[in-house]
């Protein structure tokens, strides 16, 4: 099974815990001479995000930070200084119950040696003490709240077709302490099981199938000069290679899996994508290369679901339109969202297409599930798709869903991860899986 996805983000996130105290961080690193190191100790998730989030923000100051490893314990200073950094930030970074809490210190690598009879630096030492209410996404991080998936108060629905009845249910599958740009499932160590990456505007987070974070990485292609208006972005699993394409950067990445972390190996050409996009100001270009074929879409693409010879791109006017690799199919399908993707829920099923609506703010987004050849056929006609009676429909009970991968596994089968935004800023993960008939 192959899924591609590429996803536009429509708006602005507000501030999460983590991205409120990082901004004050960074506001009192202003003073210090570039380029900086990074060290940030705690639980591991959480401090290589917070050091991910702080390095971002250092990085549009243009103070050229680099993050150091946690591993260098108190050998951090005289990697800092070999490293020729300028200075060096130290910081701890823990959830204290309800808080967000990061201490630590600030100072100048650079050392006079004689000035004195004691060393004397360029600048003097900043302490750092800062502390903010934790949201889920921070004591998740923290490891203060478990990762394993809870249904959600949503009614689970039944697909009638050929092959029986067919259960499904929603799975709060992972908190995400910003809203996600792109996502994509695939086998990235090649070991027959599922992962799940979730690209951010700087960073790239790899998951396994149970919702557990298993490492994260920060991008390294160069900035673009015409930086998109908001971020979105392109994740492919390509073998052992993850290929990550932010809307901010300049050009591809790709990341492998090498000694238990994720590695950005390399940039890569456009045209070594497996799907040819490129970015515009807030969407992907209105032209699309798959199966070796151009298709010239309505609208600029927002997202890309592509399965079994069959594709479902959806389009900044809130439609959807269907190709084929024979070169078959076509037509605009209306009213489907962002988040929407093509899926089959098991052996012997057809592929349905999962759709989402089109608001672009609110709770308890709704999620339906249509039969693939019936919505093909109701975008012949160019009709919407709320005319068609959907084999499945279930409501989340927090946020909306703008992101869509569909995969399969072993053990429950094929299955749509759901990349749901909330009001606060803050983003989740949200499985459709098969459920207990």
């Amino acid at each position: 099974m192959t899924a591609l996805l590429a996803i536009t983000l429509l708006a602005a996130a507000p501030a999460g815990s983590l991205d409120e105290s990082t901004r004050a961080v960074a506001t009192t690193l202003r003073p210090l001479e570039a380029p900086i190191g990074l060290f940030v100790t705690g639980p591991k998730p959480l401090a290589d995000a917070y050091a991910s989030l702080l390095a971002s923000l250092l990085a549009d100051a243009k103070q050229s930070p680099v993050v150091l490893s946690a591993s260098l314990g108190d050998s951090a200073e005289r990697a800092a200084r070999d490293a020729g950094l300028r200075s060096l930030v130290r910081l701890e970074a823990s959830c204290d119950g309800a808080a967000l809490v990061v201490r630590g210190d600030a100072f100048s690598t650079w050392q006079n040696f004689w000035s004195g009879k004691l060393p004397s630096r360029s600048s003097g030492a900043v302490v750092i003490a800062e502390r903010t209410v934790a949201d889920e996404a921070v004591r998740t991080l923290a490891g203060s709240v478990a990762l394993t998936p809870q249904p959600l108060a949503a009614d689970a629905g039944l697909v009638e077709t050929d092959a029986g009845v067919l259960t499904l249910e929603l799975v709060s599958l992972a908190a995400l302490p910003r809203r996600p740009a792109a996502l994509a499932t695939g086998d990235l160590e090649q070991d027959g099981r599922v992962e799940l990456a979730v690209l951010f505007d700087d960073a790239v987070w790899l998951f396994d199938a149970s919702g557990k974070l298993k490492a994260q990485a920060a991008l390294v292609a160069p900035k673009s000069p015409t930086p998109t208006r908001e971020p979105f972005g392109l994740v492919v699993f390509q073998g052992d290679r993850l290929l990550v394409w932010s809307g901010r950067r300049a050009q591809p990445e790709a990341f492998a899996w090498s000694g238990g972390a994720l590695t950005s190996r390399s940039l890569v050409e456009p045209t070594a994508l497996p799907v040819s996009l490129t970015p515009a100001l807030a969407a992907f270009e209105p032209s699309l290369r798959l199966w070796g074929r151009t298709y010239e879409l309505p609208r600029g693409a927002q997202s890309l679901s592509a399965l079994e010879g069959a594709a479902l791109v959806t389009t900044t006017d809130g439609s959807a339109r269907f190709v084929r690799a024979q070169g078959v199919g076509g037509g605009t399908l209306g009213a489907v969202g962002c988040g929407s993707a093509l899926a089959n829920f098991g052996a012997g099923q057809p592929t349905s297409v999962v759709a989402t609506s089109t608001r672009a703010r609110g709770d308890g987004d709704v999620v339906r599930v249509l039969p693939l050849l019936e919505a093909e056929g109701a975008a012949a006609r160019g009709a919407s798709s709320l005319e068609l009676k959907a084999s499945w429909q279930g409501a989340l009970t927090r946020g909306r869903a703008v992101l869509a991968s569909a995969g399969e596994d072993a053990t429950v089968g094929g299955f749509v991860v759901l990349g749901v935004w909330h009001d606060n800023g803050s983003g989740e993960l949200v499985l459709l899986r098969r459920g207990t008939p």
